[in-house]
């Protein structure tokens, strides 16, 4: 598999899985300790960014489910209403609206740890995800171990979805086709 990235996320799980058998072993030693202002820095940044930027954004994600319910009372598009209005990209706005289905406990992991625990599918998915995170794994194991457990799936499950995929896909095409057919006729 080819990325722009030079490093994937399966990369640096990987990574991250060797520096903890490193650390089992003694080999490797993460400890900010020695440093007491890289110590006290760091609790500056847990305790007045991180934290606040999760509940702020566990609020955001509420915010647009509440916009999004007015919108259908008031027949307005949704979509329209991100992007005209709030100037906002769908997949940012879906993301933070994902997050803002969180229980508020989980604000103090930080916005995009919570995106993380917000993209897994099932509630046992989401719980593994948190421990993780709860744990000290870096982001890119949290999202490998969560790849991992989805592409347990079948091989068969996975061809029907891809099938049901492309059959509704062409299905569209053919129908967009036909309009395309017919104003082209009518010219």
């Amino acid at each position: 598999m080819h990325s722009s990235r030079s490093h994937t996320n399966y990369f640096w799980a990987k990574f991250h899985g060797l520096l903890d058998i490193a650390e089992q072993k003694g080999y490797y030693k993460m400890d900010i300790s020695g440093s007491p202002d890289l110590e006290a820095l760091t609790k500056d940044i847990k305790e007045n960014f991180i934290k606040p930027n999760g509940h702020l954004m566990l609020e955001f994600g509420k915010k647009l489910l509440r916009a999004h319910t007015l919108c259908e009372e008031n027949n307005i598009r949704y979509e329209d209403y991100l992007d005209r209005v709030l100037q906002l990209p769908r997949n940012t706005a879906q993301s933070i609206t994902k997050v803002g289905m969180l229980p508020e406990e989980d604000a103090e992991l930080g916005f995009e740890n919570m995106k993380i625990m917000a993209s897994a599918k099932k509630p046992e998915q989401k719980a593994l995800a948190q421990d993780a995170i709860k744990k000290g794994k870096s982001p890119d194991s949290v999202i490998a171990m969560l790849k991992k457990k989805s592409e347990s799936v079948d091989a068969r499950t996975k061809l029907e979805k891809e099938r049901d995929r492309l059959t509704k896909t062409i299905n569209e095409l053919t129908t967009r086709l036909e309009y395309v057919e017919e104003s082209l006729a009518n010219l």
